[in-house]
């Protein structure tokens, strides 16, 4: 019989030991669609038979992708996410309230192994651990009427299948932070609040799997590949905005900074909300457009690329929130 997707889920947990199953896979995500797969090189033989068929393939390296896609940020749920994709966490007390902030930096360093989780793929008939697998990307986007969204794709090493699908699958226990609506945001370009009608920022990294005679066909390790780390982003105002115009032309640099804040308090006890921030310290304007379209109101949209500081890093992402330990 058919089953529907509202009947699955998915669950991660930090790996002790890259490409072993998580003994914690207790962080459950609440998501829309899920596409994870194992992949298999192939080998072909390229000797002549007399034949013109290809005489025998053969089974090459094994290793794991895949993506999780909208997802419903709260100020909790995607610490360890972020930790996956960016490497460097540093967990520091708001004063003397129960607030903590958890500030996320890409790790530039390559000979510092990344954070590796475990995730576990509930689809009714069978159960799968995709293992050792850590987040290369993330875009996080927002418009009117809509929550903070975010996208997230993986690399990993391998994956095992349950065998008791029944004893194995667990009760999803999620997040009870409520989701980030786009009213909850605020968008500071220079330091100046600007009207955005929608926004998306994108990091990823160049990343790929290498293999080893002593790693056979498994993956030896998921390092840094060619090429850079890309933080780029995009966003489409109200009216035409003639200050962001003269920065694209003359090449001026500015600073980001996209602020949301939950509608309430998340810390009852000194009257402190939850927030999520995030920073591009230098970027510059890659493309501008304010196009008149008949009798529509006149728009304009945006898109730049952040760029490495002389101080600090291109991006940091910051989560307020009542966690103490670091993720």
């Amino acid at each position: 019989m058919p089953y529907t997707g509202k009947l699955t889920y998915v669950a991660i947990g930090k790996e002790s030991v890259i490409g072993t199953k998580s003994t914690a896979i207790d962080t459950f995500i609440k998501f829309n669609g899920s596409d994870f797969k194992k992949t298999m090189e192939k080998i072909e033989s390229k000797v002549n038979t007399g034949s013109m068929f290809v005489d025998n393939v053969y089974r090459g390296t094994i290793a794991v992708e895949g993506s999780l896609t909208g997802l419903e940020p709260t100020v909790t749920n995607i610490g360890l996410l972020l930790k996956s994709l960016l490497g460097t966490e540093t967990v520091t007390q708001d004063g003397s309230s129960l607030i903590y902030k958890h500030v996320f930096t890409p790790n530039a360093d390559v000979l510092i192994p990344m954070t590796h989780i475990t995730l576990e793929e509930y689809k009714v008939q069978y159960l799968t651990w995709f293992l050792g697998c850590r987040a290369t990307s993330l875009d996080l986007s927002a418009e009117i009427n809509g929550l903070l969204m975010a996208d997230f794709n993986f690399m990993g090493y391998d994956s095992s299948k349950s065998t008791n699908v029944s004893g194995d699958k667990q009760t999803p226990s999620f997040d009870t932070m409520v989701p980030l609506k786009f009213y909850e945001g605020v968008f500071a370009i220079g330091g100046s609040t600007q009207p955005i009608k929608s926004f998306k920022i994108a990091y990823k990294e160049a990343c790929e799997n290498d293999y080893t005679f002593a790693s056979g066909r498994d993956v030896s390790e998921i390092g840094r590949g060619e090429g850079s780390i890309d933080v780029d982003f995009e966003m489409s105002l109200g009216a035409s905005a003639e200050a962001m115009m003269d920065a694209y032309y003359n090449g001026t640099e500015a600073s980001l900074v996209l602020t949301f804040t939950t509608e309430t308090n998340i810390d009852l006890t000194n009257n402190k909300p939850g927030k999520i921030i995030i920073t591009i310290p230098r970027l510059k304007y890659t493309e501008y457009s304010d196009p008149i379209s008949g009798a529509d109101v006149l728009k304009s949209s945006v898109k730049g690329q952040g760029f490495q500081p002389s101080v600090g890093s291109a991006i940091t992402i910051e989560l307020d929130n009542l966690e103490t330990s670091a993720y």
